[in-house]
């Protein structure tokens, strides 16, 4: 029988549900990245004996748009949670959500030099806008919960 008078706290379940689903998008990005350095490396040992002429090399020039790719839907997601968060009022859930969007960055090293050719900055910006509004409201004598 349940006992009602011991709450769980619903923090503690979120960051539960959040540290589970960041392991497996780290999983998932290691073996990216592992096939990432397998087509490297092979496409290395493909061009090594090219010629060092500039319009050969700019030919054979490394195409690493899917990782950019992966991280520009990632953040797509996260930038659309932050401003539901945001609206909501919700200062813990988008606390989380803009911890859990920096150690995504941070992991994958992304640089805003990456996203530059897709739309991944905007989305970039949004969530920096978030984590503005949320240092106000904090400064402000806000709380959390």
């Amino acid at each position: 029988m349940l006992n009602h008078s011991v709450a769980i706290p619903l923090n503690c379940v979120f960051n539960d549900i959040i540290r589970l689903d960041f392991l497996k998008f780290k999983s998932v990005l290691e073996d990216q990245q592992d096939e990432m350095k397998r087509h490297r490396q092979n496409w290395e040992d493909e061009h090594k004996n090219d010629e060092a002429d500039g319009d050969e090399v700019a030919k054979y020039a490394y195409d690493v748009e899917d990782r950019v790719v992966v991280m520009s839907n990632f953040l797509d997601v996260m930038a659309h949670a932050a401003k539901f968060a945001l609206n909501s009022k919700s200062w813990l859930q988008l606390t989380s959500i803009i911890m859990y969007t920096w150690n995504a960055i941070a992991y994958d090293l992304t640089t805003p030099l990456d996203l530059m050719h897709t739309d991944a900055w905007k989305d970039f910006v949004v969530i920096a806008e978030c984590s503005l509004y949320l240092m106000e409201y904090l400064q402000k004598g806000g709380k959390l919960r």
